[in-house]
């Protein structure tokens, strides 16, 4: 009966250790920036955006980026730290089944890799919904997710 109980603790505290989040992974592995994890069975692409907080005649200057492509499973670092910026913007795809994740910030985006350093879509552009992730006091670490 002991035995029993022991194993069982066992097996709690065993499933309990290894469920460790991604930000403390992170963290312990000394892996700093904001990283983006694909938790779905396909291959996606994730775009990246920030609001500079600059302008340029008057227009706010944002930085959008894409695409990552990211194996099931795996994480990328999208930002090194220190996290300066108050958000930051991130989409994701995936063509093969056409899933999207965004949010509700519209920029531009291109179907091949790109950069663009503008708010404005130019021509062969297209504007997709980003989601916008604030940081609140986080500096260091952060990791978003991407599920099925």
């Amino acid at each position: 009966m002991k035995t029993g109980l022991v194993l069982t603790v066992l097996a709690v505290l065993c499933s309990a250790t290894m469920a460790v989040d991604a930000s403390a992974q992170q963290r312990r592995l000394g892996l700093q920036g904001f990283q983006v994890c694909n938790r779905t069975a396909n291959e996606i692409e994730v775009a990246k955006a920030v609001n500079t907080g600059a302008t340029d005649r008057g227009q706010p200057i944002i930085i959008s980026e894409g695409w990552y492509k990211l194996p099931p499973g795996a994480c990328t670092m999208l930002w090194p730290a220190p996290l300066n910026y108050l958000s930051y913007l991130v989409y994701a795809q995936d063509k093969r089944s056409g899933r999207e994740w965004g949010g509700t910030v519209p920029l531009c985006i291109s179907p091949q890799a790109f950069t663009i350093r503008s708010d404005t879509c130019g021509q062969g552009y297209e504007r997709r919904p980003f989601t916008q992730v604030n940081m609140g006091n986080e500096r260091n670490s952060w990791t978003h997710t991407f599920y099925p």
